[in-house]
């Protein structure tokens, strides 16, 4: 008797449902955060006068913000999701 299943659909992600999906939601919006820094820095640095105060705090948010990426990468799904929910309100709050 042969066996005549088909071979799983590579476009079909269902079985991964809860497996990691916190934590790649962390690291999005921890990097959100980062690439709003980054844009940051460049605008400011570009200034025809920088603000070097400015220059120095966006610096030391972004390094606290890449600390928060070996974190996440630590994390277990609970810790992910806070960590994502606590990024998403900061993007928010530096955004608008």
């Amino acid at each position: 008797m042969s066996d005549q299943r088909r071979p799983p659909d590579p476009s079909d992600f269902s079985d991964l449902a809860g497996h990691g999906g916190e934590r790649q939601h962390a690291l999005d919006m921890v990097r959100e955060v980062l690439a709003w820094y980054a844009e940051q820095l460049l605008v400011e640095i570009r200034r025809t006068e920088p603000d070097t105060l400015r220059i120095e705090e966006l610096k030391a948010a972004r390094r606290a913000v890449h600390g928060d990426l070996a974190r996440v990468r630590a994390a277990g799904p609970q810790e992910a999701e806070q960590i994502a929910t606590a990024y998403a309100a900061l993007l928010q709050d530096l955004t608008t």
